[in-house]
Parts: structure tokens; C-alpha cells; sequence
């Protein structure tokens, strides 16, 4: 039971009773009686008579200097001997509310604080002053005036907010309050079947609605608070969007391929929107969509998956300082491929075909070849492919590897294999790749596939170069007329990768330039160019002043710094320094997660290709 003891003021009643039905909660009241001693006692004699375990009494506010309320609020305490005693104080009013705390608590020896409006300019430095001078402990913290809006106080969370570093578990826990399971597995199925559609749209985002207030949620991710500072983030945000949607038949919200100009149009004019509005949500919806399929090929089997779920701090604050810029994610993109394939590979295991399989030769232990092998094997086993590795200590002669070779290259079980690069010195790795026959070279080395690709003709592409250009695919990168500038001339990236951007095909017909470190006027080549491609393995070579604005960016560098600050002593780096480039960028690629995916994947797509013999017969 709530008690309406502020008398002094007939709206504190008013809005206590609104509360109250709000929440479900009987309200007590009298009217006409300005003794809030007797109202208070009236009350808890109610609630003993009605069966109610709980009674909250809100009293007047009131100013320390306030000797005669003072008292008031002294003889309330001492007539109903409450079990609790709590100390509600403005946290924008600074100084006064410690001082203000101080004297209550002289008065009262109250139990403990509840600090409001936390969502103003503060960012709870009250919060610290209060507990010192009185400590006693802060219990609930107000950030707005719903009750979604009260929470019980976390000391650690608050730090955070006060170092700016806002508050991810907070923000985590709302969601986890709102996400319903049996939902988000019926959502899973619908986005798996490329039929997420406006309906489903719509309920999302009344779910995030009721987590709270936007800009409370938004100052939860670290970095985004200082920056709303002085933004003013509408409750009504959404209400164009839904106004939009509502406005849509059933039909047009269950299938929006259907969305034709004239009835954008209807639409527009129904919700009070304008057509260009309408054209945004439909734009962002359809950018929403591919992205949760993405999200769902990415994890294979799970049941779960949600706005709420997926959503990452990283884009909303991407979204509100409104940057450029989106992450080219071959981690998510891969992952999408690699379910594709299998299921293909399932589809052939059912009619009884061929399994294709591929073998990996290891010379030596080196910690880069050892890692890209093992992730190789482990993508094999994920999609259903057949994988052997075969192992081969540093002092290995050149005649062995090559009988080895030659044995795979007659063994008609195995449809394609490679020899991890590098090499020790001893071994010629050219008299390797040039040995190995070039119908099972799915690294796409020997220089009959190279040959090939330089004219156009079926082959089997570079993984990496193949990865590249499946990734932009995927993106659906603009690419013809652009000018490319390829950084690096390698044979394994830089000249594949430069002879198939300028092929005629999509991705391609590209305008390429191909440089290197040494190449003069390298920062002006590169300014002029709408798509710059980086294979040096130089570490954060390309700086934000050789970048245009709206250029795509592909990082192919990984190399490893020493890092003591990590378990393993080092990270990996690209030759993009991401800070300064990817603020100008339309598109860029992380490290990791950005090629390196695509990479292997590209290599299963060549297996794949050769176990089924569209290539070479």
C-alpha cells in the first residue's frame, strides 16, 4: 500500500494515485485531513486490517531549513516505528543535497539514500559525497520519472558511469528482462528462411522500448554518455517508424517485396511521413535483415537470437556519433558460406556422392602454420569435409616432400591438398608448387591457375584474392569504374588480386594501380582512390592522411606484435592503422575477422570445386 502524506501539495496526491493504478498498487489518502502523524497511522492500521505485508509512506519534500516540516517528518517516524527509513535527495542539486542529507540524517538516522534523476548532467559525483558524509548506504538510483526507471544501486556500476565508462551490465540485464525464449527461437527459424518480415520488426522494437528510456540506455555504453551530454534523445523516437508500419497492410508487412512506389506512397501519406522517410525504413529494414542472417549463419544450431540478443555496443555507438563506416565481416560472412556449403556437402553425402577431401602437408613447427593448418582441419571437419594431415619435421629432404607430392597427385581419394607455406631454405618452394598437379592445387599456385586467371579462364583462384572478392560480393561493393590501388605485389595477393580487379566482372572493371613501399607519390595514389587494397605486412602502414573520404578499405596484413599486456605476448596487427582510416571510410575490414576468415573459407569453396569436378574434369 502506498500512503499519500504530502498534504501541502493536491498534485502529490493526484500523481501518487496514478502511480499507484500504474503498478497495481491501492493508494491511501484522506481527504480533507492535513495531519500527516494521523494519516500515516490511519494507514497502517488499514493495511493490518486489509492483509497488506508492504506500506510506503511518501512524505512532503522538504529543505533541511525547514525546522517545523523537520519535525513533522520526526513525529511520522516516531509514531509508525517504520522499518526503513529512506532518504530520497535530487543528485543535480550538488552540494545542497549533502548538506541536506547530513541534516535528515541528525534528525532521522535514516536507513539509507535513494538518489534521483541520475539521467540530468550528473553522472553521480553526489553519490560519493553523500555516502562520506553521512555513510549510510545509497539503495536505489532514479534515472526518470517511470518505474522502469528505478534500480537498485550497484557501487562498481557507478564508478563507471562517474569515470565514464558507462555501464554494459546494467544494459545487459534490461535486455535479459525482456528476452522471451520460445519468441526468439520461432525468430531464428523465420530469419533462417529469409522470411523475417515487419511484423516481426515491429514486436523487436517493443522490446527495446521497454527496457526505458533511449538516452538512459544509450549513456550505458562506454564512451556514448559524455557524448549525449547536450543531445536530447525523444521517447518518441520510434514513433515515425511504427506510425510507417502500421500504415502497411497485412499483406504488405508480412511480404515487403511488395512495397512498389505507389504504395510507398499510400504509406507516406497514411503515417504522415514523407516518401523519402518511408524509402529510409525500408532501406534500413532490408540492411536489418541481411545482417541477422548473417548473425544466425554464424552460429550454426543455436535457438537463440533476438535485436535484444545481438546487439552490439560497438553499433550503437557507431550509430549515435554517426559514423561512416561499416565493418566488412568476413568472420560473419564465412561463417554464412560455411553453412552453405554444408549443407551442399550433406546434400551429396545423402545421395551418395563423393565426400570431397582435402590434405594439408606441415613442414616444421612454425606458430603461424600451425594455427592456419589447425583451423583448416577444424573447417573441414565443421562443414563435412574429408581431411588428412601429414607431418614433416624442419630437416625433411626436397626429394621426400616431392615424393609425397607425387603420391597425392595419383591418389585418387584425395580431390585437392596443399603445402603450407613457408618453407625451410633447403626446400625450393617453387619446384613444390610447380610439382603439385594443378587440377588438386586449391591454393591456386601453380602457374597453369595463375595463367589461367590472368586470361579469364576457369580455375582455381588464390584463396585470399578469392576470399577479397567473395567478401565484396557479399557487400555488394560498387566496383566498376573505381579506381583500385593495390599496396603489395606478391604473388600470393598483390598481382592476383590486382589482375582480377581489373578483369571484366563483377566484383572488377576496376581502374588499378599497383604500388609498394618504395613507390613515389604513394600517399597521392592512394588519396585517388575509391578502393585500396593493403597486403605489405608492414604494420599500420596506411595512416588516415592517405585515405580519401567514402573509400573501402581492405586490410590483409596480420602480423604479430609483442603486446605484454595479453597472455600470449603478442597481437595481431594490420598494415591499416584502424583508428585514423576507418572514421573516413564507407567500408573497412577488421583484424582479425576481416580477410583472415575469408581466406580459409575460399580455400574450402576450391576443395569443394575439385571434389566435384566443376574446374578440371
Amino acid at each position: 500500500m502506498l500512503v499519500a502524506c504530502d498534504v501541502y501539495r493536491p498534485a502529490a496526491i493526484e500523481q501518487l494515485k496514478v502511480l499507484g493504478e500504474q503498478i497495481g498498487v491501492p493508494v491511501y489518502s484522506e481527504e480533507g485531513n492535513n495531519d500527516p502523524v494521523k494519516i500515516a497511522l490511519n494507514a497502517v492500521k488499514e493495511a493490518r486490517a486489509t492483509g497488506k505485508d508492504v506500506v510506503i509512506v511518501d512524505t512532503a519534500g522538504r529543505l533541511a531549513i525547514d525546522e517545523q516540516m523537520m519535525k513533522e517528518i520526526a513525529a511520522i517516524k516516531s509514531a509508525i516505528q517504520p522499518d526503513e527509513t529512506l532518504f530520497v535527495v535530487d543528485s543535480m542539486t550538488g552540494q545542497d543535497a549533502v548538506n541536506t542529507a547530513k541534516e535528515f540524517n541528525e534528525r532521522l538516522d535514516f536507513d539509507g539514500v535513494v538518489l534521483t534523476k541520475l539521467d540530468g548532467d550528473t553522472r553521480g559525483g553526489a553519490a560519493l559525497s553523500i555516502r562520506t558524509v553521512v555513510d549510510k548506504p545509497i539503495k536505489f538510483v532514479g534515472t526518470g520519472e517511470k518505474m522502469d526507471a528505478l534500480d537498485i544501486f550497484h557501487p562498481e556500476r557507478m564508478a563507471d558511469r562517474i569515470l565514464g565508462m558507462g555501464d554494459i551490465v546494467s544494459l545487459v540485464e534490461r535486455a535479459q528482462e525482456q528476452y522471451d525464449e520460445e519468441e526468439a527461437k520461432r525468430l531464428q527459424k523465420k530469419i533462417a528462411k529469409n522470411q523475417f518480415d515487419f511484423n516481426d520488426f515491429i514486436s523487436q522494437i517493443q522490446q527495446i522500448k521497454k527496457m526505458g528510456n533511449l538516452k538512459e540506455l544509450a549513456s550505458m555504453i562506454p564512451g556514448v554518455g559524455k557524448a549525449l551530454k547536450d543531445v536530447d534523445i525523444d521517447d518518441n523516437a520510434f514513433k515515425s517508424i511504427e506510425a510507417i508500419i502500421y500504415s502497411m497492410t497485412p499483406e504488405e508487412r508480412t511480404n515487403p517485396a511488395i512495397l512498389n512506389g505507389s504504395r510507398r506512397q499510400r504509406i507516406a501519406k497514411g503515417s504522415g511521413t514523407t516518401i523519402q522517410e518511408v524509402n529510409k525504413l525500408i532501406k534500413q529494414f532490408d540492411e536489418t535483415r541481411k545482417m541477422m542472417r548473417m548473425l544466425t549463419a554464424a552460429k550454426p544450431g543455436s535457438n537463440e537470437i533476438s535485436f535484444i540478443q545481438k546487439i552490439k555496443p560497438e553499433k550503437i555507438i557507431e550509430n549515435m556519433e554517426e559514423q561512416q563506416y561499416k565493418l566488412l565481416d568476413g568472420k560473419a560472412v564465412s561463417a554464412q558460406i560455411k553453412q552453405e556449403m554444408a549443407e551442399e556437402v550433406a546434400r551429396i553425402k545423402a545421395t551418395g556422392g563423393k565426400i570431397p577431401h582435402l590434405a594439408a602437408i606441415l613442414v616444421g613447427h612454425d606458430g603461424g602454420s600451425e594455427t592456419y593448418v589447425a583451423s583448416k582441419v577444424k573447417t573441414c571437419n565443421e562443414i563435412g569435409f574429408k581431411s588428412s594431415l601429414i607431418r614433416y619435421e624442419a630437416d625433411v629432404t626436397e626429394e621426400e616432400l616431392l615424393r609425397k607430392v607425387d603420391e597425392l597427385n595419383n591418389d585418387p581419394d584425395v580431390d585437392g591438398f596443399i603445402v603450407q607455406l613457408p618453407l625451410p631454405k633447403h626446400i625450393s618452394e617453387q619446384k613444390i608448387i610447380e610439382a603439385i598437379d594443378y587440377r588438386k592445387d586449391v591454393d591456386g599456385f601453380h602457374p597453369i591457375n595463375v595463367g589461367r586467371m590472368s586470361i579469364g579462364l576457369p580455375c582455381f583462384v588464390s584463396a585470399t584474392p578469392a576470399g577479397i572478392l567473395e567478401l565484396l560480393r557479399r557487400y555488394e561493393i560498387p566496383t566498376r569504374g573505381k579506381h583500385c590501388v593495390v599496396l603489395g605485389r606478391s604473388n600470393i595477393v598483390g598481382k592476383p588480386m590486382a589482375t582480377l580487379m581489373m578483369q571484366k566482372a563483377y566484383p572488377g572493371d576496376c581502374t588499378v594501380t599497383v604500388c609498394h613501399s618504395r613507390s613515389e607519390n604513394l600517399k597521392e595514389m592512394c588519396l585517388s582512390a575509391d578502393i585500396i587494397i593493403v597486403a605489405l605486412g608492414v604494420p599500420e602502414f596506411l595512416k588516415g592522411d592517405m585515405v580519401k573520404e567514402g573509400a573501402v578499405i581492405v586490410d590483409v596484413g596480420t602480423t604479430r606484435v609483442p603486446d605484454a599486456t595479453r597472455k600470449s605476448g603478442f597481437k595481431l596487427t594490420g598494415d591499416v592503422k584502424f583508428d585514423e582510416v576507418a572514421p573516413k571510410c564507407s567500408y573497412i575490414t577488421p583484424v582479425p575477422g576481416g580477410v583472415g576468415p575469408m581466406t580459409i573459407i575460399s580455400l574450402m569453396r576450391n576443395t569443394l570445386l575439385a571434389g566435384k569436378k566443376e574446374i578440371y574434369k
